[in-house]
């Protein structure tokens, strides 16, 4: 898992301007978590399209 972690960190690094020295600084930071906000937002959404959803044939 550290391993693959590692990677992550270097691929998203190689947009410099949200790292400096190989680490995500506050704006990297603030796009890992917004993007992980919205994912879990988004999934959230998803399910509850598909279990809150209105049955057919009901008033």
């Amino acid at each position: 898992m550290e391993k693959w972690n590692q990677k992550f960190i270097d691929e998203f690094c190689k947009v410099e301007f949200l790292c400096y020295g190989g680490e995500p600084h506050w704006l990297g930071w603030l796009l890992l978590w917004g993007a992980v906000f919205l994912g879990v937002r988004l999934f959230i959404n998803w399910l509850r399209n598909v279990y809150y959803s209105p049955r057919e044939g009901q008033p």
